[in-house]
């Protein structure tokens, strides 16, 4: 009957005792995992979200750029330059910056409309 009633006491005690561990500490850690769990769902949502974004974003400045006339108002400038300046910017490269410097411009111009990006 002794060894029972002991056991019931450490049992009780034991319980008491989780339970302020649990309170004083655990929900602290509980806080911590979940909040921490959260951030890194949002991050990994926010992430997918520009990964979705950024292609839209990059064929509506496309378009935009065929609406403009952009490539022929290019074409045009570049044809009135003289042969040893137009074979010194193609040797540079020129077109081909000006091409991915402008497909950017209006890229970022496009972001700024879809929010959190």
């Amino acid at each position: 009957m002794l060894d029972l009633l002991n056991y019931l006491l450490d049992s009780v005690t034991y319980f008491f005792e989780y339970s302020y561990q649990f309170i004083s500490h655990g929900i602290y850690d509980l806080f911590v995992w979940a909040f921490a769990k959260f951030v890194e769902h949002l991050t990994i949502s926010f992430l997918d979200f520009a990964l979705w974004a950024i292609p839209l974003a990059w064929d509506t400045a496309q378009t935009i750029m065929n609406d403009l006339h952009l490539s022929s108002l290019i074409s045009q400038a570049w044809s009135s330059l003289d042969s040893q300046a137009l074979a010194l910017l193609t040797q540079l490269r020129i077109p081909e910056s000006l091409n991915i410097l402008i497909s950017g411009f209006f890229t970022k111009y496009v972001l700024k409309f879809i929010p959190f990006v």
